[in-house]
């Protein structure tokens, strides 16, 4: 019992850490949704829009 609720405070602590990911995304759809706290010393990486394939002149 204490270890689900100390995990439902690390899943909570890591949405609300990676919030900006986490909107935009339906977490319902999630069927590990309790492994999310495996994610707390994650980071996002975030692309710069920059094109890896670029044409020859």
């Amino acid at each position: 019992m204490v270890s689900k609720v100390s995990d439902t405070f690390i899943t909570v602590g890591t949405i609300n850490k990676f919030k900006h990911f986490w909107t935009r995304h339906y977490l319902e759809g999630i069927s590990l949704l309790e492994e999310i706290g495996c994610l707390c010393e994650s980071e996002v990486l975030n692309d710069k829009g920059l094109k890896i394939l670029m044409q020859k002149n």
